[in-house]
């Protein structure tokens, strides 16, 4: 099982037409690297209505895809957490973002 925090964040296509996009954090084991991540929901899955949410991810996988960036020509790794069940994790989402600013 993998617990995450998922945002939401509204878009929108070329054609005008509204679509939310979720993100995450996801920490590497190995490297203890903290990475972003999209988060994709399978199509007989709802999204969470309410975010910021800490959910438990009961069934899923995470995939990479390396890319090229288009502006330094620099390799990189782009990640998606898919989602095929979850549940709202037991421990509630603490926004802690703005504890180290005075």
């Amino acid at each position: 099982m993998l617990t995450i925090d998922v945002f939401k964040k509204e878009r929108m296509t070329k054609e005008g037409r509204k679509f939310n996009a979720y993100l995450t954090k996801i920490t590497n084991k190995s490297t203890g690297d903290i990475v972003n991540a999209g988060v994709k929901f399978e199509d007989k899955v709802d999204p969470p209505k309410d975010c910021p949410i800490r959910i438990d991810v009961t069934e899923g996988s995470v995939s990479t895809k390396k890319y090229e960036d288009s502006k330094t020509g620099e390799s990189k790794m782009s990640y998606i957490v898919w989602v095929k069940s979850w549940e709202k994790s037991a421990d509630e989402f603490v926004d802690n973002s703005m504890d180290d600013w005075t």
